[in-house]
């Protein structure tokens, strides 16, 4: 889970998603996001895996999430939760922001990541699939992530699962 606020850089006030046309850096990186927001909610939904324990988006098209899981991880496993990412990719869902206080959020969502100054909590909602605090940029619709594919998984201490992914070039 990413801190979210309504301070400088990618949370900044109006600042929603980037939509499906543009390109470089800031375009490659929202589609990143996006696509690591759909893969924590089906890691949560296949295996009760709250947000990423640790995270991280490269500079270009890959990423890495830690995920607890309460079985160990499989390559049939892999399979299966990329074809769920790919299919959200696909159902072309709307991403879309909101502001809530956070009086308000702290009774909806696990805030540990947002500064303790915050009293506005930025909100990054995935149509019917995830909503959580978060400041980053992202794409309008789940279609414009494009390609999402699992590169690898290791197994790690602690019942920890790391998933590598990447995006393909993005959709036309």
């Amino acid at each position: 889970m990413r801190g979210a606020s309504d301070g400088n850089g990618e949370g900044s006030a109006g600042e929603a998603a980037i939509g499906r046309g543009g390109n470089g850096d800031r375009s490659l990186r929202a589609r990143m996001h996006t696509a690591e927001h759909l893969l924590s909610a089906v890691m949560r939904r296949r295996f009760g895996a709250p947000r990423p324990v640790a995270a991280h988006l490269d500079g270009g098209r890959k990423g890495r999430c830690d995920y607890v899981v309460s079985r160990p991880f499989v390559p049939e496993d892999a399979v299966a939760v990329e074809a769920a990412v790919r299919g959200l990719i696909a159902q072309d869902l709307s991403v879309s922001v909101r502001r809530m206080s956070r009086v308000e959020a702290s009774a909806h969502f696990d805030l540990e990541a947002v500064p303790p100054d915050v009293k506005t909590v930025r909100l990054v909602a995935v149509h019917g699939v995830d909503e959580t605090p978060c400041s980053g940029a992202h794409v309008d619709s789940t279609a414009a992530v494009g390609g999402f594919r699992i590169a690898s998984f290791t197994p790690r201490e602690g019942g920890v699962v790391r998933l590598r992914f990447r995006v393909d070039a993005a959709p036309r």
